[in-house]
């Protein structure tokens, strides 16, 4: 199929990593191109190996620690020089043809883009150096998602910017281990062999080897989307990035638990639903885990709701039902976890995430957080009974009421008099730190005690049937409405509401 959208690796590919030591080669001395060698493959390293580790540094920090540590293989050469290669470095040089190649493909009228492990600082002093910002579409950064190329949620920033599938997308880089990456996410791979390199990784081979970006405008990508690798045949139907969608981990009998995929604003896809309800069963079985703790990756959410996508495929009574009774089940799950569950609360908690915080123990916020339902405003649906329900309890029906008839977001101050939070705090930092804190508390406590009164205040909560609210259901997501909402929202406009 044909690609929509072309995506270029940055270092190595638009611009040129040796940039910096060429413009002071004279100064750097006779083993300048081994010190260049010897930063780029550090700086790489670092890379790969605080990925492995589950650790993040933003890369300019590894940009700074790789030529330290070739400074000090390469004594010859002036340290002195730091802040000037450095200072190069921001600026690196495109390759000449680098230009040339974006405006041809934005004049065919393709998209394109950045997907670089470069942090948004350096990336923006690069663009606007080299004078590309104008045939850029996109300039993603892995720091928004804080791991590193070539972990597959990093090229999956491009389908959730793009909303495109992965075999619309054209990859471009000079790396073969990026291709690599990228085909093993779906993409249709162009490797740009310089240096006329022997192949490697055949498991996941490029579509097209050119040797200058002068030759993408000519190329026509309608080859098949490169074959996936798929050892268990259960995977076969969820896409290989979503086993990344939740972040889990346990250290010291609290488990954490990240919504990872703040490109959308951590908005949920069925199988993290799924996932959700997973690890809620497994603290269940594990007596070591003593406490839960909730969160988002990046600053801007907490989670926003369903991924609107997920509706699209909506056509029957049915898909509604169960659309509903999932959630039920999943969030009844969460509500009767075993163990202590801490909500920590950055940004937008909306939909679908505030449900969830809302089945939480506890909930901590920063600053910025902000609490709603805006479905009046957004898709003109409703929520199940079970939901309308615990929130009823936590707010009050009036409350209730209020902010889903205004569709506004509660802010943090409210949300802490309101009893939505019970602390709030400066910022993520202090967030995490704060809901650690809490948690070592929890966990020190007597674990029957807890588990005897969050049961206890559950019991208090109004039981319904499981058809309950199946009408209203019905006569929402069923609705023109539902439809226009949706296409409002998808189609980034005002919807008009008819009442059907």
């Amino acid at each position: 199929m044909p690609a929509r959208v072309f995506v270029f690796d940055a270092y190595g590919t638009l611009f040129d990593v040796h940039a910096a030591i060429a413009r002071h080669r004279d100064a750097a001395g006779p083993e300048a191109d081994r010190l260049s060698d010897i930063w780029r493959a550090k700086q790489l390293e670092y890379a790969w190996m605080l990925s492995a580790a589950g650790h993040y540094v933003d890369f300019w920090t590894l940009t700074e620690r790789a030529l330290d540590y070739a400074f000090a293989r390469v004594p010859s050469v002036d340290k002195a020089l730091r802040a000037t290669l450095l200072d190069a470095y921001f600026k690196l040089d495109a390759f000449p043809d680098a230009g040339g190649a974006l405006s041809a493909l934005k004049t065919k009228g393709l998209k394109t883009a950045i997907l670089s492990n470069g942090n948004p600082r350096m990336l923006d002093g690069a663009v606007t150096a080299a004078g590309i910002g104008s045939d850029l579409d996109a300039v993603l950064s892995v720091d928004t998602i804080r791991i590193y190329k070539p972990q597959q949620q990093v090229y999956a920033m491009v389908t959730e910017a793009f909303s495109v599938a992965p075999a619309d997308v054209a990859f471009v880089s000079s790396n073969r281990w990026d291709v690599m990456g990228a085909a093993a996410f779906g993409f249709q791979c162009v490797w740009v062999n310089r240096a006329n390199l022997p192949d490697e990784y055949p498991e996941f081979a490029p579509v097209k080897v050119v040797h200058e970006l002068s030759a993408l405008p000519t190329l026509t990508l309608q080859l098949d989307p490169p074959r996936r690798i798929v050892k268990d045949s259960r995977l076969q139907e969820t896409h290989m990035t979503e086993q990344n969608d939740i972040l889990f981990d346990v250290r010291d009998g609290i488990g954490r638990v990240t919504f990872n995929r703040p490109q959308a604003r951590n908005a949920f896809t069925f199988q993290m639903y799924e996932r959700l309800a997973e690890i809620c069963e497994e603290a269940n079985k594990d007596r070591a885990i003593k406490v839960l703790i909730f969160t988002g990756a990046g600053d801007k959410a907490f989670a926003s709701g369903t991924d609107i996508n997920q509706f699209r495929a909506f056509a029957t009574p049915q898909d509604a039902i169960d659309y509903e009774a999932r959630n039920d089940r999943v969030l009844g799950v969460l509500e009767q976890c075993r163990v202590p569950t801490i909500a920590a609360i950055a940004g937008v908690c909306t939909g679908g995430g505030a449900a969830i915080a809302a089945c939480c123990d506890l909930r901590i916020g920063t600053k910025t957080a902000r609490f709603g339902f805006p479905i009046a405003r957004t898709l003109g649906n409703c929520l199940s009974m079970a939901n309308y329900s615990r929130l009823a309890a936590l707010l009050g029906p009036a409350r209730v009421k209020d902010i889903i008839f205004t569709a506004r977001l509660v802010e943090a101050p409210e949300a802490l008099a309101l009893g939505l939070l019970s602390e709030v705090v400066e910022d993520v930092a202090a967030l995490q730190k704060r809901a650690d804190e809490l948690a070592t508390l929890l966990a020190g406590h007597a674990p029957l005690t807890l588990r005897a009164t969050k049961e206890a205040m559950r019991r208090l909560q109004p039981r319904l049937s499981s058809d309950e609210g199946h009408d209203l259901i019905l006569m929402t997501y069923m609705s023109k409405d539902f439809r226009e909402g949706l296409d409002a929202f998808l189609t980034k406009r005002t919807p008009q509401w008819s009442g059907e």
